[in-house]
């Protein structure tokens, strides 16, 4: 769970969900590798995190939960997820950005309105070394 956020004027965003499976992080681990590069970020299409509004019986304080930090690691029960309150908006073009420090973030844009929502940034090294990668 990371904190998310939006500047939409109509929709909310407060915590993203990134699915860390076996693949994603053997993915990001051999991206932070072998992809040194000059260029400030890459970016990559990936479609491994939802957005999600605290207004939900299951989520109603997301800040609360992250207790003061801006991710955290979170087991979810089966079809839990299906009742996080998602915004309004349809996204699309699902983003991971990563600098070449190794810091990281999401983002993705309303299909109707353009409109950005994004993750905080995070430590991509910090997080493979958590998960022992």
């Amino acid at each position: 769970m990371i904190e998310a956020i939006t500047h939409s004027e109509d929709d909310c965003c407060d915590f993203a969900i990134i699915h860390l499976t076996d693949e994603w992080l053997a993915k990001q681990n051999n991206r932070l590798i072998t992809e040194h590069t000059s260029i400030s970020y890459r970016s990559y299409s990936d479609c491994s995190v939802n957005f999600y509004m605290d207004d939900s019986d299951v989520v109603s304080d997301s800040f609360g939960l992250l207790k003061g930090k801006s991710y955290s690691f979170v087991e979810l029960e089966p079809n839990e997820q299906e009742l996080f309150s998602i915004p309004q908006e349809q996204l699309v073009s699902h983003t991971l950005s990563i600098s070449r420090d190794g810091y990281a973030y999401y983002y993705a844009q309303g299909i109707d309105t353009g409109e950005d929502f994004w993750t905080k940034e995070f430590s991509l090294t910090q997080i493979l070394e958590s998960v022992c990668i």
